[in-house]
């Protein structure tokens, strides 16, 4: 099963993919909602999805599959390169993470290693993990991605680029109540005193990455 909200991305995907003698494509979905809906019909063997769909992180939609379908291998396709982004995708249920701008045989290789129950990842992201790994100086930054729950980072990393809470409980399909709980639960989690403090700090680790 391919996922991506691009109509346009999805069906190269998809024929792409099928042109492999060993692959066939038999779901595509442009959202989390309609991917959970397919999944029973389809069976798929693996699912490749982009990291953000409609604006939003999928990382709930790759929890829901590994827990629900837990023999469904998961690579995910995107254009992020930051090593946050797959470390989360992986602690999710992913089995991969390989970069969109990868030669099409790579993204073949990524595909088939996946199915076979290895790890994938893309060789600019392997080298960014094990940079963070290496280097202290990225601490403070691993400790605010490490802390909070995949919803609240991706309200903090909304909030980092820009966006006010109005605009991220449209986004988010949440009410305001809602979101302005998660603010108050983030700056418990990162000792901030204030909502300045808690946007100076998004905007601040959003610039790093």
């Amino acid at each position: 099963m391919v996922i991506d909200d691009h109509p346009v991305v999805l069906r190269g995907l998809a024929a792409f993919l099928d042109e492999a003698e060993d692959l066939r494509v038999c779901a595509q979905a442009e959202d989390a909602a309609s991917a959970l809906a397919a999944l029973n019909d389809a069976k798929p063997h693996l699912v490749l999805t982009d990291l953000f769909l409609n604006g939003v992180l999928a990382y709930d939609l790759i929890e829901s599959i590994h827990r629900e379908h837990p023999k469904v291998a998961i690579l995910v396709l995107s254009v992020q390169k930051e090593a946050h982004y797959a470390e989360r995708a992986l602690r999710a249920g992913a089995g991969g993470y390989i970069i969109k701008e990868e030669a099409s045989q790579t993204i073949l290789a990524a595909v088939r290693a996946v199915l076979a129950g290895e790890t994938f990842l893309s060789s600019t992201v392997r080298d960014r993990m094990i940079h963070r790994v290496e280097s202290v100086g990225e601490d403070r930054l691993r400790s605010y991605v490490c802390k909070l729950s995949n919803r609240e980072l991706e309200i903090f990393r909304l909030l980092g680029e820009g966006s006010f809470p109005r605009k991220i409980a449209a986004d988010l399909g949440a009410n305001l109540r809602t979101i302005e709980t998660y603010y108050a639960r983030i700056k418990k989690k990162l000792h901030l005193r204030s909502g300045v403090e808690l946007t100076r700090a998004a905007i601040q680790w959003r610039s790093q990455l």
